[in-house]
């Protein structure tokens, strides 16, 4: 869908006005997920994370013919990936990957741009979540 899918104190946990944007969702295996902890606050403060993922399993990544193909993903405990640059590489169709760094409460990573990456060569961690951008749909099974 290529929509930001918010759960909030006036959406959750149940209610007749949830939209496709605005609702209580289930949490999936495999995807990683964005928190905003005080968005009333005079600085925002955002987490992206997710729980251990046991067992490999296969992301479906979207790419909406409107705009970018952003997926959150989450990373298998034992993967073999160490870096931005493994996991942009594993996944065929990614022209950039990043991660949110929750200390300085911005966005890095890297971009394939004009035949070579351009970024930030950041370390993967099993227990956090990475956006993904891809050119077209694709399933990818963790590594």
């Amino acid at each position: 869908m290529q929509k930001r899918v918010t759960c909030n104190d006036f959406s959750c946990p149940e209610n007749f006005e949830c939209t496709d944007t605005n609702c209580n969702f289930n949490l999936e295996k495999g995807r990683g997920y964005e928190v905003n902890i005080n968005s009333s606050a005079p600085s925002s403060v955002i987490w992206s994370g997710v729980g251990v993922v046991y067992n490999k399993t296969n992301i479906n990544l979207a790419k909406n013919a409107t705009s970018f193909g952003k997926n959150w993903i989450a990373m298998y405990a034992n993967t073999a990936l160490k870096n931005a640059s493994g996991l942009i590489q594993n996944i065929s169709s990614s022209d950039a990957v990043t991660m949110w760094n929750s200390a300085s409460q911005k966005s890095g990573g890297l971009i394939y741009f004009s035949g070579k990456y351009v970024g930030t060569n950041f370390n993967i961690h099993i227990e956090e979540g990475y956006e993904v951008s891809v050119t077209s749909d694709t399933s990818w099974e963790q590594v």
